[in-house]
């Protein structure tokens, strides 16, 4: 009786084949895996950019007295300007850019502070007053335009803030 003393060459590739369809599987999970955790990462920080946005408007909405438009929205080739003034000579501007809107502060014709919050590219950016029915409310609106680049739709979002809420209790300096 001979006994036998290794494999035959189909063992080994019955063997090789399922291990290969085995590496494919995970090489698959594993590129789904790194494309959904990229996704993850840029839905979070976009939403970490539009929190900062709505809290940071809110407060400058909240300590103006007023929405200025210094240049009329629609004009090719100037981005739509909002300022929000807040005391003598103190004022917040928002523009609308390429893929971005852009916060500057100043202060007689100073630049205190400018900072910029990325937006997807397909956004469109709007400041008005909310309306008649809420006096002293204005929106920031941030919408698609419909084009869908690829990845997640861009949802939009809205900001309602009101004129004047940290002047409220202020007391008014008597002429």
């Amino acid at each position: 009786m001979n006994r036998r003393r290794g494999y035959s060459l189909i063992e080994i590739l019955v063997v090789i084949a399922t291990g290969a369809a085995m590496m494919g599987v995970a090489l698959g999970l594993l590129g789904m895996l790194i494309r959904l955790e990229q996704a993850s990462r840029r839905e979070v920080q976009e939403e970490t950019v539009m929190n900062r946005l709505a809290d940071q408007f809110r407060r400058d909405v909240h300590a103006a007295d007023r929405l200025a438009v210094a240049s009329a929205p629609g004009v090719a080739d100037l981005p739509p300007v909002w300022q929000f003034p807040l005391e003598a000579g103190h004022v917040v501007e928002y523009r609308a850019e390429q893929g971005e809107l852009v916060r500057i502060e100043r202060r007689d014709d100073k630049v205190l502070k400018q900072e910029s919050f990325s937006l997807p590219a397909e956004a469109r950016v709007s400041i008005d007053p909310a309306g008649d029915a809420l006096p002293g409310i204005v929106s920031l609106r941030i919408a698609g335009t419909g084009i869908r680049p690829p990845g997640p739709a861009w949802r939009g979002a809205r900001v309602d803030a009101e004129l004047a809420k940290d002047r409220r209790f202020v007391k008014q300096k008597q002429p």
